[in-house]
């Protein structure tokens, strides 16, 4: 009971304020929340395209279809830059920005 009041102590008198400053109109818990979304988002496209890459190759070698080998050479051109790009588009969704700065960063990607 005494940890848990302390560490609540800690978060109302240290952490809480640095958490509610804002910079370019979000707060610090805003842009750490974005950058959360985006490194899921990140990690989750390169296990997926690892994952996907080989159970879908192990498919494609009994098959004499030529679409599976395509989608295996879709999956192996995806490069980092994409997925990244994906990934700060994420995480830019999940902070508000004025229509202006929305539109901007719709038509960026």
């Amino acid at each position: 009971m005494v940890f848990s009041r302390s560490l609540q102590l800690i978060y109302q008198e240290q952490l809480a304020p640095i958490l509610a400053q804002t910079y370019l109109g979000q707060t610090v818990a805003n842009w750490l929340l974005a950058l959360l979304v985006g490194t899921l988002v990140y990690g989750a496209g390169l296990l997926l395209r690892r994952g996907l890459r080989g159970r879908v190759q192990a498919f494609a070698a009994a098959t004499p279809t030529r679409a599976d080998d395509l989608f295996i050479e879709l999956l192996s051109s995806t490069k980092a830059f994409f997925l990244l790009s994906a990934a700060l588009y994420a995480g830019l969704r999940v902070l508000s920005f004025s229509a202006a700065t929305n539109l901007i960063v719709g038509r960026a990607f």
